[in-house]
């Protein structure tokens, strides 16, 4: 009984350090007072707590900030702590590499491009050829994420371009050759994670991609909704027209062959009988009233699954991310037009807020890097990494 008291006690000595951590790490310069005002934990609790994050290296401080009247707080910062976090990506591009410090922020990088599909085997070796890029460092654990279709309970990879086949063990084999824990997830899903996080609560939303690719992630209350199989939010490929172009899944018609980058810029070509490239297509839009048709069928095309979404499950939130979002104001200014007047809840039921993602570079990376800690921050705050 005792034991087990003495375990609970530490948990919750963990989870309050996770805490502070947390928030010095969403806001570095931040001062001990101004930790336990956002925490609403006790000034004296914050005290203990930052003494010991200073004294095992996850923080430190980086001089004094401007007065209020009494002495100048000293700031809090991440310290150049000695963990690393490896995040690899699955595209159909080919992988990516990043060692990420424990601010996140990449200390080595490393691109392995693709040609075709690799098969199972093939990608394991290429896994296992390039974890040279940690060596030496002291890995937390290993973050995978991938465009395509990820089991996260059982740590695999059940669909994604560059693999040729399906249920690829991803996490098995990276766990065995870090000896660390590794989290495979979708990088929809984990960007998703991210947004419902930076917002400092715990709240609920709906996040849609549009690029290459085409997917959406709900995340309620803080927590992903990853469905029974894993497959939440791969609405790219539901077939919308049965008569339309053909998708790499052997569909034709789907969501993602008719509104993704390709998609784009072979109708918008089609407009206006020459080469266009998708990141021009506000520049297009404001000359040509045929190319503006086009991106609001294609921003009707996407609204009509995001409506649905939004009025199922009521969110604070809608996030529009990804390459055809940010490219321009065109596109995104028509689908938040249309999910508005589409919706019940645009129509004064509820508030639901559309916007962009965060801004900042390596999206993913953080977004994966943030996953793989909440996974192991309990364990190496108690002590056990």
């Amino acid at each position: 009984m005792a034991t087990r008291k003495k375990a609970g006690l530490r948990s919750v000595k963990a989870w309050n350090l996770r805490l502070v951590l947390e928030t010095v790490r969403r806001t570095p310069g931040i001062s001990r007072y101004d930790v336990a005002k956002r925490t609403r934990l006790d000034p004296a609790t914050v005290g203990k707590l930052t003494s010991e994050l200073l004294n095992r290296g996850f923080a430190r401080e980086q001089g004094k900030g401007t007065s209020s009247g009494g002495r100048r707080p000293v700031q809090l910062t991440i310290a150049d702590s000695p963990h690393r976090f490896l995040t690899v990506k699955l595209l159909r591009t080919g992988l990516e590499f990043d060692l990420l410090d424990f601010s996140f922020h990449s200390v080595a990088r490393r691109r392995v491009p693709c040609s075709k599909p690799w098969k199972p085997r093939s990608l394991e070796k290429r896994l296992l050829d390039n974890l040279d890029l940690a060596e030496g460092a002291s890995v937390l654990g290993a973050a995978v994420g991938i465009a395509g279709v990820a089991d996260t309970e059982r740590g695999r990879v059940l669909r994604c371009p560059c693999l040729s086949g399906t249920d690829f063990p991803a996490g098995s084999i990276l766990s065995k050759a870090l000896s660390a824990p590794t989290v495979v997830e979708n990088l929809t899903r984990a960007q998703a994670w991210r947004e419902g996080h930076e917002a400092d609560k715990a709240g609920d939303l709906i996040l849609l991609h549009a690029g290459a690719g085409i997917g959406a992630a709900i995340v309620h209350a803080g927590r992903l909704l990853r469905g029974a199989g894993s497959g939440s939010g791969e609405i790219g490929h539901t077939i919308i027209d049965p008569d339309g172009p053909p998708c790499p899944m052997g569909h034709r018609g789907c969501l993602e062959s008719m509104t993704n980058t390709d998609a784009f810029e072979r109708d918008l070509a089609a407009a206006l009988k020459r080469p266009v490239h998708y990141t021009d297509i506000d520049a297009v839009c404001a000359k040509s009233k045929r190319c503006r048709a086009v991106v609001e069928k294609k921003a009707a095309l996407l609204s009509t699954p995001l409506a649905f979404l939004v009025d199922a499950f009521d969110p604070e939130e809608v996030v529009l991310t990804g390459p055809l979002f940010e490219s321009g104001d065109a596109l995104f200014q028509s689908v938040c037009g249309m999910v508005e007047r589409r919706t019940f809840t645009g129509n004064g039921a509820s508030a639901t807020r559309v916007r962009r993602s965060l801004p900042g570079e390596a999206q993913d990376q953080h977004s994966l890097a943030g996953l793989l800690w909440d996974e192991v921050a309990m364990q190496v705050l108690e002590g056990k990494e």
